[in-house]
């Protein structure tokens, strides 16, 4: 293993112990955690996967039509036909070495929905998750895993059992693109070699790509540009050589991008400027070379980024708009995406209040403005693993002000708002209670206010709205449903 990946590995044991509990968080309900007392001989590591996938209503077949590995085999032969893949794909790892604990679980005498690191959900049932990393990271329930660099798997899956050191060799297995309705695929923190497949494109409907802490070489497939609902895409800590490839920057709803920790070189393209959901960018410690980029100024919501390590000129633009005077957010710089957030505000002010009066104003600290709760961010388990990283050499983002301003309440109960709810308020990611109640407000609820996934309270009670609440806020809404008088607004759908 070489220098710059043990203190990657290093980091990442620091950042458990900052955030993690001792244990880590409980597996999901129905999903095994240990291993069983007796696991069945595996079946034979070169058993093939079908060369087709099993349409629903024919006849599924191969190892996983047995009854035992998935029920009623033809009532779901896309799960036999994931549960086949999977197979193809322990046995393209035993070809490279010895089996791991997690992939001598993978067995066709045992449901597949208990095999270690699978996690199948859906209706039809599908394999949607896929974690073979060997390092322990919270998972499941384990709320301070928000603030971690590393997030949460976007579906429950059986932990991967650390304390053996065993890690999976070889090459990424190709088969693993037949896992049509994969969401999540961490392989990261293993010892795979070679490039990385660029039929991994095809899978269209990943949010998760984590390969990191691997060795593997070549080039960033262009391909991975297709995969436009991804939010993580981890490649850090391999040998990875070439540009970054410019179809990145289709990746519309990516958050954490770690390109860090390799070989890449050249120009970065301007098109990550498009990224416009971009949380935290690590780039550091390659060859890139030019000016960074001017389009990364559309990058508001970015909180963390690190570029050291590549021979860069230039800064990073500042950020625009009347909020960025310094005067309605302090140190605009360090708090670009407060600043958006302020911008938003008063984009959004005379929609919302009609003929009331509110007081938010670029000349006035945004602290101060009616109903505004700004708060600084929970980025202590961050800030602490910064700390740790600087003392190996392993990262100094470029925004290092533990300060980070972001608006996360916004209470305007009872101000005599006459206007409408403005479709704008849905760029305020990071809010986590709306409070509209008792105002004169009219019309619906713009579909945009669905993106507030943050949202725990929405408060919109003794209103004049119309309409429906959509489906992703109905949980928030809730509370204000069940303490409020009616009328009620139904959920969408």
């Amino acid at each position: 293993m070489t220098s710059v990946r043990l203190l990657t590995l290093l980091a990442a044991l620091a950042l458990c112990s900052v955030a993690c509990t001792s244990g880590g968080a409980p597996p999901p309900a129905g999903v095994a955690s240990t291993p069983p007392t007796a696991i069945a001989a595996p079946e034979a590591a070169s058993t093939p996967a079908p060369t087709a996938v099993a349409m629903p209503g024919a006849p599924p077949g191969g190892p996983c039509a047995n009854g035992i590995a998935v029920p009623e085999p033809d009532r779901n032969p896309w799960l036999v036909a994931d549960c086949n893949t999977l197979l193809a794909v322990r046995g393209a790892f035993a070809a490279a070495g010895p089996l791991t604990p997690a992939l001598r679980t993978w067995n066709a005498r045992r449901p597949v929905d208990g095999w270690w690191g699978v996690g199948v959900s859906g209706s039809p049932a599908r394999v949607q998750a896929l974690a073979l990393n060997p390092l322990f990271y919270c998972v499941g329930d384990n709320r301070n895993c928000d603030q971690l660099p590393r997030p949460d798997p976007v579906f429950p899956v059986t932990r991967t059992p650390h304390s053996d050191g065993s890690v999976l060799s070889g090459s990424i297995p190709r088969e693993i693109v037949r896992l049509a309705d994969l969401r999540d695929l961490d392989l990261g923190w293993n010892d795979l070699t070679g490039t990385i497949p660029p039929e991994i494109g095809g899978l269209v409907r990943l949010e998760r790509l984590l390969l990191d802490g691997n060795d593997l070489s070549g080039a960033i497939p262009a391909g991975i540009g297709r995969l436009t609902r991804l939010k993580t895409l981890s490649l850090g800590g391999n040998r990875l050589t070439g540009g970054i490839p410019p179809e990145i920057g289709a990746l519309e709803a990516i958050e954490y991008l770690d390109l860090a920790y390799n070989e890449l070189s050249g120009r970065i393209p301007p098109d990550l400027g498009g990224l416009v959901r971009l949380r935290q960018l690590y780039l550091q410690d390659n060859r890139l070379t030019g000016d960074v980029p001017p389009e990364w100024g559309r990058l508001a919501d970015l909180d963390d980024i690190g570029l050291i390590g590549n021979p860069l000129t230039g800064n990073l633009p500042p950020p625009d708009g009347p909020c960025a005077n310094g005067v309605a957010v302090p140190e605009p710089e360090q708090n670009r995406a407060m600043v958006r957030e302020c911008n938003t505000l008063l984009a959004a002010r005379d929609v919302l209040a009609g003929g009331a009066a509110l007081n938010w104003s670029a000349d006035l600290f945004v602290q101060l403005w009616d109903g505004v709760g700004p708060g600084w961010a929970s980025w202590d388990a961050i800030l602490e693993l910064r700390e740790a990283n600087r003392a190996m050499g392993y990262q100094e983002p470029v925004q290092n002000d533990p300060r980070i301003l972001r608006l996360l309440t916004l209470d305007l109960r009872g101000k005599g708002l006459t206007g409408s709810i403005p479709p704008e308020l849905g760029d305020l990611s990071r809010l986590e209670r709306l409070d509209l109640g008792g105002n004169e407000l009219t019309g619906g609820i713009p579909p945009e206010i669905g993106n507030l996934t943050k949202l725990e309270v929405l408060a919109i009670s003794g209103n004049r709205l119309t309409g429906c609440v959509p489906q992703a806020l109905v949980p928030a809404y809730l509370i204000d449903a069940v303490t409020a008088p009616p009328p009620h607004l139904p959920p969408c759908g």
